[in-house]
This record gives structure tokens, sequence and C-alpha cells, in this order.
């Protein structure tokens, strides 16, 4: 589900950034296209002392067994699993891939050090602390995080937790910066010392005073407009989540783009798709029965 211009950012950074010896990390693989951009990247310096702990759970949802049914021109069915299917996708002949196939609470990482960790599992607040307690303990100054659903409008504990560990990460870029439909964002190991001081974020159990605040400070990472923009759809994500209202929850993210002096930005002709989506999923959000908690 990534699209060129993400695989192209992956490649590109694991052929600059990566050192033989570490890990990549690929939590949240579906059927392995980033999986194999890592690989692909990986053959083309003849690294062979390196591997890939792929991540993915391996049981197809409604919406994921009809894209895969699409895309692959073959029939799969809700929780119909794909184990051999991402195997024989992703094509791992020289044995570089540690798979782990199943629910990732389930499964320990133990090293070797981290260099890329594409993280794309993010899907609840309740899964924070697990996915940053397994891996941060890995990182060194030079680890890249690079958050696959950093700008997505459903997913806005993402940029809420990276503002709250502000002090330890400094946002690097996104795949395409003018424009696209994306998602992601990387970041860098700003401060290793306080990496490894940091307690468990309990995000979770943040109040949402505390979520408001950290929203904000999210907003305030970014310089550019179209960022900020998506930064603003975030905030008003997190409204919706504990305030339930569409109205208000709208009428906060685009007050909050009056409060920045980018309102111009909702009838800009690039940014109707990210207009669109944020609007659909501050209603969606208000209106399903998801909490922060969740």
């Amino acid at each position: 589900m990534i699209s060129g211009a993400e695989r192209r950012a992956l490649y590109n950074l694991t052929i600059n950034h990566h050192q033989d010896g570490k890990a990549i990390i690929d939590a949240g693989a579906f059927l392995g296209a980033s999986t194999k951009t890592f690989l692909l990247a990986l053959r083309q310096l003849g690294f062979d002392s390196s591997s890939i702990h792929t991540y993915e759970y391996c049981k197809f949802s409604q919406y994921s067994a009809g894209f895969a049914s699409d895309a692959l021109g073959s029939q799969h069915k809700e929780g119909e699993g794909f184990d051999e299917l991402l195997k024989s996708l992703v094509g791992d002949r020289e044995g570089l891939v540690k798979y782990n196939l199943g629910d990732i609470k389930n499964f320990e990482f133990s090293g070797p050090e981290i260099s890329i960790a594409f993280i794309d599992v993010l899907k609840g607040t309740s899964l924070l602390d697990v996915v940053y307690n397994k891996f941060f303990p890995f990182f060194t100054r030079d680890t890249i995080l690079y958050q696959q659903d950093y700008f997505h409008p459903f997913h806005p504990w993402i940029a809420c937790s990276m503002a709250q560990h502000r002090d330890i990460f400094a946002y690097v870029g996104r795949p395409d910066p003018e424009f696209g439909a994306y998602n992601a964002a990387a970041f860098e190991v700003r401060d290793l010392s306080r990496l490894r001081s940091a307690s468990p974020s309990r995000l979770r159990d943040a109040t949402k005073e505390q979520v408001f605040d950290w929203m904000k400070t999210a907003i305030q990472m970014h310089d550019h407009s179209f960022e900020k923009l998506n930064m603003a759809g975030l905030y008003g994500s997190a409204v919706a989540l504990f305030d339930k209202n569409k109205d208000t929850s709208l009428e906060e993210f685009k007050n909050t783009l009056v409060d920045l002096g980018i309102a111009y930005l909702l009838d800009h002709p690039k940014q109707q798709h990210h207009v669109n989506r944020i609007s659909l999923y501050i209603t969606v959000l208000s209106n399903n029965a998801m909490r922060w908690s969740d």
C-alpha cells in the first residue's frame, strides 16, 4: 500500500544510510513492498551481515482482502492468513529477512542495533508503548525512525508521541516535500542520552488537556505550510476522539488554520486531497465509538 515515492525514499535511505551488520525494522509489512524495497537496497550494497526484521499480523481484514484481490488478481477473503504469500512476494533468497508473523506484542527483539525503523503498526495508543519499548533500546545516534502514518488524520497519537519526545527526536522530512498523498515522516535521534533515560510514554492515559497541548506543540514542530495544514487536521482528529462532536472538531481545525495564517489552504488546489480526507476522518472519529485510550 506504499506509493512509488515512498518506496524510492526507503530505497535511497537504505543505500545512503544503512550500515552493514545493523538491523532494519519493518513493522507492518502487509504484502511485503517495504521489506522487498529494503532487500533490494541491501542487494545493491552487497551487504550480507545485515538483517531485516519484518513484523506483520498476516490476517486479511475485509479492506485488505479486497485490496490484495485487486492488486494481485487473485481472490482473498477476510480472516485468511497470508504468511506464505508474503514470503513468496518478498523473495528473500539470501536469508536476510527475519519474519515475525502474528501479533507484534508476542515477539521480542534482542538486537542488533537498529539503523532504520520503519513503523506502520501504530493503529491505536495501546500499541505505542509496546512498539517503542521494544525497539527504542536498540536505537543509536544514527538511527532513522520512519513513521509511516505520521501525517494520516486517523492516527493523531503518532504526531502527539513525537511532540512528547521532541527533545529526543528531530524531524528530517517526508518523501514528497511539495505534494504527494503523503503520510510518512522521518526522524533522527537528537539526544541519545535522553532516549536511554526516557520513561514509557503512557500516552494512552494522557488527559485531554495534555493531548491538546502536545498536538499544538506538534504543529509548531513544522515550518512548511502544507505540513502545518495536516498537523492542524491531526489536532482536529484528536479533538474528535475526545469530544465526539463533528461540528466543533471541524471548527477547531479551521480556526487553527486561521490562527496560523494559512486558512487559504482550505481552497488551495494542491491541498484538496488533504482537506477532504481531514474532514472525512474528523467526521468518522466523531461518529464512531473509538476513544483516545483505545
